[in-house]
C-alpha cells in the first residue's frame, strides 16, 4: 500500500457480531447506514478523508485499488459511486490497494470467513461476506476467469451447471423458512430483462467487477437496497448465456449516455418485482 495513504482506523466500529458492519444482515431494509449512522459518525469519516490523499482514480489499477467503505469495509470497484453492500456514498480518498483476487483464498481455504454452500472440482459457492439480503450467494469456477468478457460459448455449460447447483443450495437454506417452505425459489428468479412475468431471485454478473473472477450473484428478496443492480454494470444472468450462445463472446453494456428507457424500466423491473413478492410471502396487514 502506498505510504501516502493513511491507516482505515476511521472506519465505523459495532458491538455486533460482526464489528466492522453498521447494519444488519437481515433482510430488513431499514436497517442500513442511513439509520444506523449519526451525524456524528459521519464527521469522523470526512475528518477522516482530510488526512488521506485524492488521487485520480483513472490512473489506477482497477485489479488492486479499490474503494473501500468507511461504514462497512467491503472493497467496491473504483468505477462505482456508492458501497454496493451498505449503500454509502463513496469517494476517491476511500481508496486502497488491496488484493488482486481474494476469491483465491476462499478456494484454497486460506479464507474462513465465507460460509461454503457447495464445492466441486470446477465451482465454488459461498454465502456473500457484504449480503444484500439474508439469501445471497456467490457462485464462482474453481479456474479463474477474470469477468464475462472473457467468456466464450464453450463455458455455457459451466454456467448453466452453476445455476443449477446455486439453486439447489438456495432450496436447501430456505427449506425451513415459513416464507419459502411453499415455493420453489427457481420459480421466483429474474434472470433476463425480458419476461412475461415479473419474479424476485436475481441472478447475475457485474462488468466492471470489484474482484477479477467471475462470480454470479444469486439473492432472494427482500433486498437491503437495490444499488447493486443498477444499469449499466448489472449483466442478468440469462442476457450472458443468450449472446454467449448466439455471439459467442459478451458484448458490454454502453457505458456513455446509456439508453434511459432501457435503464429505467429495468431499475423499475427489479424493484417491482422483489416488492410484489414481498407483499405475496409477508402481507402488510401481518407485518
Amino acid at each position: 500500500m502506498l505510504g501516502l495513504l493513511p491507516s482505515r482506523s476511521h472506519c465505523i466500529q459495532s458491538s455486533s457480531t460482526h464489528p466492522k458492519r453498521r447494519f444488519s444482515t437481515s433482510s430488513d431494509r431499514t436497517n442500513i447506514w442511513k439509520d444506523k449512522i449519526i451525524s456524528k459518525e459521519i464527521n469522523k469519516i470526512d475528518e477522516a478523508r482530510k488526512t488521506r490523499i485524492r488521487p485520480a482514480l483513472s490512473t489506477l489499477d482497477g485489479r488492486r485499488w479499490k474503494l473501500v467503505c468507511p461504514v462497512c469495509e467491503k472493497p467496491n470497484a473504483i468505477h462505482v459511486r456508492g458501497c454496493t453492500a451498505c449503500g454509502f456514498p463513496l469517494r476517491s480518498e476511500d481508496v486502497d490497494e488491496l488484493d488482486e483476487n481474494v476469491f483465491l483464498k476462499i478456494i484454497n481455504g486460506s479464507n474462513m470467513e465465507h460460509k461454503v454452500r457447495h464445492r466441486d472440482e470446477e465451482m465454488l459457492i459461498f454465502e456473500d461476506k457484504f449480503k444484500i439480503s439474508k439469501y445471497h450467494l456467490d457462485a464462482i469456477p474453481i479456474r479463474v476467469i477474470e469477468d464475462i468478457t472473457h467468456l466464450t460459448s464453450t463455458d455455457v455449460p459451466l454456467l448453466e451447471r452453476m445455476y443449477k447447483r446455486g439453486m439447489d443450495c438456495l432450496r436447501e437454506m430456505t427449506r425451513d423458512d415459513p416464507l419459502w417452505k411453499t415455493r420453489d425459489v427457481e420459480d421466483h428468479a429474474i434472470v433476463g430483462f425480458i419476461s412475461s412475468q415479473l419474479h424476485s431471485l436475481i441472478i447475475r454478473f457485474n462488468l466492471p467487477v470489484s474482484v477479477y473472477h467471475l462470480h454470479c450473484h444469486m439473492v432472494l428478496p427482500p433486498l437491503l437496497h437495490y444499488d447493486a443492480f443498477k444499469f449499466p454494470r448489472f449483466y442478468p444472468y440469462s442476457k450472458v448465456i443468450s449472446q454467449l450462445k448466439s455471439n459467442g463472446t459478451i458484448t458490454p453494456n454502453i457505458r456513455e449516455n446509456p439508453d434511459p428507457i432501457q435503464e429505467e424500466w429495468w431499475q423499475w423491473t427489479v424493484s417491482h418485482a422483489a416488492t410484489r413478492l414481498e407483499n405475496d410471502i409477508e402481507p402488510k396487514s401481518k407485518r
